[in-house]
């Protein structure tokens, strides 16, 4: 077929090109054609954006009040919580004491013109205050140290900062308090105490803590090991359900019904050598020296409560398979018809309806207006209790009966779906492999 542009004149075509490109300038200058003519409003929505940061000071909370471990310094007329803290830490491991020993030293530790004194040593760095998340990473840089930061909410210590600098061993471990928009930090003198005074725990010496999830370990190289571990995972803290969500119960009733009948099969085998040429060195193949070949089978039928075998069938003839598969089929409809033997209770004495109080199925007591459901077997006929109509209804007779064989994981399934294709060719075989390996 020949281009529209090739059947045309050249002229004809470029101006065609020409008219086209034009009225798309046109269209570009002017835009639309549409006009604004007036605005019926605007509507505008602002939402303060408050970051976490440490501000201005809060009183800790009861339970955490009196700690020793727990300083919390009263800053209330500037932004500098976090400044103090770093102080107060770095004199407490390095030296020297800031406070006056003729003097209340609680109350001189928790007062913050203590940490302004010449004396004092403050933190490398210039950083916006009141101190931010953002700028944690950087300010660990240039001091050298490790910084962790937790928050106590609703009764329970969580992490909420941690440092990536865990090979740095000077730690700082803050608690942050937060009241509206406002923000406080509190140094932690001793972390595994507070932990173990939110968790309820028994404190001793020996005991070690992860950061990240708050467990406890008794020896160095127990938390060494759980360190190592833990470290690749987020930040958590275990939390136990109420009294009231502690515990479940077992709802899928249809499960407990035992299976009527049981089918067992086992396979037996010879292993007869195969010949075949010898394959090229130079090419990757299989080569196949050993065949399979059914010699017997084994197969017994077992009805539920008994002892002793329904049926038992052993056959070691040529034809083993082939008989196999018929006799399994024999099985099947003789289960399948004596499952339904007793639709309708006919027989044996019931306990007095009214004195029975709870479901044999759901174990639960019968309501005022529940209706009390006689429950039997229907391949037995056997009375199993009183139910509700709707666990009733539930609990229904298994319609498939299970067949179990012996190393039908590996190869002896093989037998079975060969035998199934050449005696029942429409046969539709379905299976789940346990790996790719096996299936193929």
């Amino acid at each position: 077929m020949t281009p529209v542009h090739q059947r045309l004149s050249n002229e004809t075509f470029f101006h065609m090109v020409e008219k086209m490109l034009t009225v798309l300038f046109v269209f570009a200058s002017n835009g639309s054609g549409w006009i604004l003519q007036k605005i019926l409003w605007v509507d505008l929505k602002f939402a303060k954006f408050s970051p976490i940061r440490g501000s201005s000071f809060i009183e800790l909370p009861l339970c955490l009040r009196n700690q020793r471990y727990l300083l919390n310094i009263r800053n209330h007329d500037d932004f500098e919580c976090f400044n103090y803290c770093y102080t107060a830490w770095y004199h407490e491991l390095h030296g020297p004491n800031l406070a006056d020993p003729s003097r209340d030293i609680r109350t001189q530790l928790t007062n913050p013109a203590t940490y302004r004194k010449p004396e004092a040593t403050k933190p490398r760095g210039e950083f916006s205050m009141p101190m931010g998340f953002h700028d944690i990473h950087q300010f660990e840089i240039m001091n050298d140290v490790q910084v962790n930061v937790f928050q106590f909410s609703k009764g329970d210590l969580l992490p909420m900062y941690l440092s990536n600098n865990r090979n740095i061993e000077p730690t700082i471990d803050l608690l942050l308090l937060f009241n509206e928009d406002v923000h406080h930090y509190v140094l932690i003198n001793n972390l595994i105490k507070l932990v173990c005074t939110v968790k309820e725990k028994q404190f001793t010496n020996s005991l070690r803590l992860c950061r990240n999830c708050f467990a406890f370990s008794h020896s160095e190289e127990q938390h060494q090991v759980h360190d190592d571990a833990c470290r690749n995972h987020a930040p958590a803290t275990i939390k136990m359900p109420s009294d009231d969500k502690n515990s479940f119960r077992f709802k899928n009733f249809k499960a407990r019904w035992f299976a009527p009948f049981t089918i067992y099969f086992d396979f037996e085998s010879f292993l007869m050598p195969v010949s075949s040429c010898p394959a090229n060195p130079d090419a990757s193949s299989t080569e196949v020296i050993e065949q399979h070949i059914p010699s017997g089978f084994a197969l017994t039928l077992i009805e539920n409560g008994f002892s002793t075998p329904k049926e038992f069938v052993i056959d070691s003839s040529k034809n083993c398979m082939t008989n196999f598969i018929k006799k399994l089929h024999e099985m099947a409809r003789e289960v399948y018809y004596s499952k339904r033997r007793f639709p309708i209770y006919l027989g044996q004495q019931v306990p007095n309806r009214n004195s029975v109080v709870d479901c044999w199925i759901c174990e639960e007591p019968f309501g005022p207006e529940d209706t009390k459901v006689l429950d039997h077997c229907h391949h037995r006929g056997d009375f199993l209790g009183f139910a509700h109509e709707k666990c009733n209804w539930i609990r229904r007779t298994i319609n498939f009966t299970p067949v179990i064989g012996r190393n039908i994981a590996n190869y002896d399934l093989h037998h079975v779906c060969l035998a199934l294709r050449e005696i029942e060719p429409s046969t539709t075989i379905n299976i789940i492999p346990s790996t790719d390996e096996k299936y193929i």
